[in-house]
Protein backbone atom coordinates (compact mmCIF):
# COMPACT_ATOMS: atom_id res chain seq x y z
CA UNK A 1 0.00 0.00 0.00
CA UNK A 2 1.00 3.58 -0.59
CA UNK A 3 2.17 5.65 2.34
CA UNK A 4 0.86 9.17 1.89
CA UNK A 5 2.68 12.11 3.43
CA UNK A 6 1.02 13.93 6.31
CA UNK A 7 -1.08 16.85 5.09
CA UNK A 8 -1.01 18.49 8.54
CA UNK A 9 -4.57 19.78 8.85
CA UNK A 10 -4.95 22.90 10.97
CA UNK A 11 -8.11 22.50 13.09
CA UNK A 12 -7.85 26.11 14.28
CA UNK A 13 -9.01 27.50 10.91
CA UNK A 14 -12.78 27.89 11.14
CA UNK A 15 -15.00 30.40 9.35
CA UNK A 16 -18.45 31.38 10.55
CA UNK A 17 -20.84 31.76 7.64
CA UNK A 18 -24.41 32.81 8.44
CA UNK A 19 -23.96 31.58 11.99
CA UNK A 20 -22.59 28.19 10.94
CA UNK A 21 -19.03 27.15 11.80
CA UNK A 22 -17.25 25.83 8.71
CA UNK A 23 -13.85 24.23 9.34
CA UNK A 24 -11.20 24.74 6.65
CA UNK A 25 -8.22 22.71 7.92
CA UNK A 26 -6.37 22.73 4.60
CA UNK A 27 -6.52 26.44 3.87
CA UNK A 28 -2.76 26.62 4.35
CA UNK A 29 -2.47 24.79 1.01
CA UNK A 30 -4.42 27.58 -0.71
CA UNK A 31 -2.65 30.55 0.83
CA UNK A 32 0.63 30.71 -1.10
CA UNK A 33 1.67 27.94 -3.42
CA UNK A 34 5.25 29.34 -3.40
CA UNK A 35 5.63 29.07 0.39
CA UNK A 36 8.11 26.50 1.67
CA UNK A 37 5.50 24.34 3.50
CA UNK A 38 3.30 24.13 0.40
CA UNK A 39 6.27 23.43 -1.89
CA UNK A 40 7.40 20.65 0.47
CA UNK A 41 3.88 19.17 0.53
CA UNK A 42 3.68 19.23 -3.27
CA UNK A 43 7.12 17.59 -3.57
CA UNK A 44 6.10 14.81 -1.18
CA UNK A 45 2.86 14.20 -3.11
CA UNK A 46 4.77 14.11 -6.40
CA UNK A 47 7.21 11.59 -4.92
CA UNK A 48 4.38 9.24 -3.85
CA UNK A 49 2.57 9.57 -7.18
CA UNK A 50 5.74 9.12 -9.24
CA UNK A 51 6.80 6.01 -7.33
CA UNK A 52 3.39 4.45 -7.99
CA UNK A 53 3.23 5.44 -11.67
CA UNK A 54 6.79 4.25 -12.33
CA UNK A 55 5.87 0.81 -11.02
CA UNK A 56 3.15 0.26 -13.64
CA UNK A 57 4.29 -2.40 -16.14
CA UNK A 58 4.38 -1.30 -19.77
CA UNK A 59 4.38 2.40 -18.88
CA UNK A 60 7.48 3.18 -20.94
CA UNK A 61 6.04 1.45 -24.00
CA UNK A 62 2.79 3.38 -23.59
CA UNK A 63 4.69 6.67 -23.19
CA UNK A 64 6.70 6.01 -26.35
CA UNK A 65 3.55 5.12 -28.29
CA UNK A 66 1.74 8.28 -27.13
CA UNK A 67 4.70 10.51 -28.00
CA UNK A 68 4.91 8.89 -31.43
CA UNK A 69 1.18 9.48 -31.96
CA UNK A 70 1.43 13.13 -30.87
CA UNK A 71 4.65 13.96 -32.67
CA UNK A 72 3.37 15.17 -36.03
CA UNK A 73 2.49 18.59 -37.41
CA UNK A 74 -1.07 19.76 -36.70
CA UNK A 75 -2.83 22.72 -38.29
CA UNK A 76 -5.96 24.65 -37.41
CA UNK A 77 -8.45 25.72 -40.04
CA UNK A 78 -7.25 29.00 -41.59
CA UNK A 79 -9.13 32.25 -41.42
CA UNK A 80 -8.57 35.24 -43.65
CA UNK A 81 -8.99 38.98 -43.49
CA UNK A 82 -8.86 41.25 -46.47
CA UNK A 83 -8.95 44.94 -47.13
CA UNK A 84 -10.46 46.36 -50.27
CA UNK A 85 -8.56 49.64 -50.00
CA UNK A 86 -7.82 50.67 -53.60
CA UNK A 87 -4.34 51.98 -52.76
CA UNK A 88 -3.22 48.82 -50.92
CA UNK A 89 -5.50 45.81 -51.25
CA UNK A 90 -4.27 42.75 -49.43
CA UNK A 91 -5.31 39.50 -47.83
CA UNK A 92 -3.93 38.01 -44.64
CA UNK A 93 -4.37 34.36 -43.78
CA UNK A 94 -4.08 33.26 -40.14
CA UNK A 95 -3.72 29.77 -38.67
CA UNK A 96 -2.19 27.82 -35.82
CA UNK A 97 0.45 25.16 -36.37
CA UNK A 98 2.08 22.82 -33.88
CA UNK A 99 5.19 20.98 -35.06
CA UNK A 100 4.39 18.00 -32.88
CA UNK A 101 5.45 18.12 -29.26
CA UNK A 102 5.16 21.87 -28.64
CA UNK A 103 3.18 22.79 -25.53
CA UNK A 104 1.24 25.43 -27.46
CA UNK A 105 0.48 26.11 -31.12
CA UNK A 106 1.99 29.34 -32.47
CA UNK A 107 -0.23 31.69 -34.50
CA UNK A 108 1.02 32.24 -38.07
CA UNK A 109 0.16 34.86 -40.68
CA UNK A 110 0.75 34.90 -44.43
CA UNK A 111 0.17 37.94 -46.64
CA UNK A 112 -0.68 38.61 -50.27
CA UNK A 113 -2.78 40.82 -52.53
CA UNK A 114 -5.16 37.94 -53.24
CA UNK A 115 -5.55 34.32 -52.17
CA UNK A 116 -3.12 33.11 -54.85
CA UNK A 117 -0.42 35.62 -53.88
CA UNK A 118 -0.94 34.89 -50.17
CA UNK A 119 -0.44 31.18 -50.84
CA UNK A 120 2.97 31.95 -52.40
CA UNK A 121 4.11 34.30 -49.62
CA UNK A 122 6.32 33.21 -46.73
CA UNK A 123 4.43 32.53 -43.51
CA UNK A 124 5.68 34.10 -40.31
CA UNK A 125 5.01 33.52 -36.65
CA UNK A 126 2.77 36.27 -35.31
CA UNK A 127 2.59 35.08 -31.68
CA UNK A 128 4.42 32.10 -30.19
CA UNK A 129 2.94 31.24 -26.80
CA UNK A 130 5.81 28.78 -26.20
CA UNK A 131 8.01 31.84 -25.61
CA UNK A 132 5.75 33.18 -22.84
CA UNK A 133 7.34 31.01 -20.13
CA UNK A 134 10.11 28.43 -19.85
CA UNK A 135 7.91 25.82 -18.17
CA UNK A 136 5.02 26.09 -20.66
CA UNK A 137 2.43 27.07 -18.05
CA UNK A 138 1.63 30.42 -19.67
CA UNK A 139 -0.75 30.10 -22.59
CA UNK A 140 -2.54 32.16 -25.20
CA UNK A 141 -6.15 31.68 -24.15
CA UNK A 142 -8.03 33.61 -26.83
CA UNK A 143 -7.61 35.73 -29.93
CA UNK A 144 -9.59 38.29 -31.89
CA UNK A 145 -8.68 40.01 -35.15
CA UNK A 146 -10.09 43.28 -36.40
CA UNK A 147 -12.02 43.23 -39.69
CA UNK A 148 -9.03 44.14 -41.88
CA UNK A 149 -6.56 41.90 -40.03
CA UNK A 150 -4.42 44.86 -38.96
CA UNK A 151 -4.76 44.39 -35.19
CA UNK A 152 -4.68 41.25 -33.07
CA UNK A 153 -6.01 41.07 -29.53
CA UNK A 154 -4.91 38.01 -27.60
CA UNK A 155 -5.31 36.93 -24.00
CA UNK A 156 -2.63 35.37 -21.85
CA UNK A 157 -3.30 32.95 -18.99
CA UNK A 158 -0.47 32.44 -16.52
CA UNK A 159 0.03 29.20 -14.61
CA UNK A 160 -3.28 27.71 -15.72
CA UNK A 161 -5.24 30.55 -14.14
CA UNK A 162 -8.73 31.50 -15.28
CA UNK A 163 -7.61 35.13 -15.17
CA UNK A 164 -6.57 36.47 -18.56
CA UNK A 165 -4.60 39.56 -19.51
CA UNK A 166 -5.54 40.93 -22.92
CA UNK A 167 -2.90 42.43 -25.18
CA UNK A 168 -3.26 44.20 -28.53
CA UNK A 169 -0.59 44.31 -31.21
CA UNK A 170 -0.17 45.34 -34.81
CA UNK A 171 -0.11 42.46 -37.28
CA UNK A 172 2.31 44.20 -39.67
Amino acid sequence: PLSYPDSAPDPAVVDTLHGVSVPDPYRWLEADYQSEPVKAWIASQVAVTSSYLESIPGRDALRKRLFAAWNHPRYSAPSSRKTEAPAAPRRRIFWYMNTGLQNHSPLFVQEGVDAEAAAKAEPRVLVDPNAFSEDGTTAMAGTALDHAGDKLAYSVSEGGSDWNTWRVRDVA
